[in-house]
């Protein structure tokens, strides 16, 4: 004897677009599990964070209790800037910094060819995934101290 089970279960819509705290509990209310495959995104990609960019189960297909679904998933990471190049002042990097948690770790250099108080140097490169917690060094640009005395025009003539 078979015993059939019907047509228990969902077909598989196309996710992609939606969030995933939608799509994951509608799919999980169904006894279908979830494999999450992250992608990093930033801000730049101009995708939000718990969007899905791809399944890799075709849309139609039969779904029932005990299945798995993968779904690509964005994960929107924030990535340090170019605060050399994009001429970063101080205060601005503490903000960043404060923002989003990472510690500040500042030193000054005499630099006549840069602008006093923008950035000349920092330890993580620009791109780079900002962590908690971690440290960032940068360098300041400050004007360097004129060592030679002004002349004094009136002795000239003398």
């Amino acid at each position: 004897i078979v015993v059939s089970t019907g047509a228990d279960g969902i077909k598989a819509e196309n996710y992609v677009g939606k969030t995933i705290s939608e799509v994951q509990a509608k799919l999980e209310a169904n006894n279908i599990n979830v494999i999450v495959d992250y992608k990093d995104v930033t801000e730049e990609d101009n995708i939000k964070d718990g969007i899905i960019l791809s399944q890799k189960t075709e849309v139609g297909k039969q779904l029932v209790k005990g299945d798995s679904i993968t779904l690509e998933v964005s994960r929107l990471i924030v990535v340090y800037p170019d605060f050399v190049g994009e001429a970063w002042y101080l205060d601005a990097v503490e903000e960043f910094c404060e923002e989003h948690g990472v510690v500040l770790e500042t030193t000054y250099k005499e630099d006549g060819s840069k602008t006093e108080g923008t950035i000349i140097y920092q330890s993580r490169l620009k791109g780079s995934k900002v962590v908690e917690g971690v440290t960032l060094k940068v360098t300041v640009a400050k004007d360097p101290i004129n060592q030679t005395l002004p002349e004094d025009p009136t002795t000239l003539e003398e």
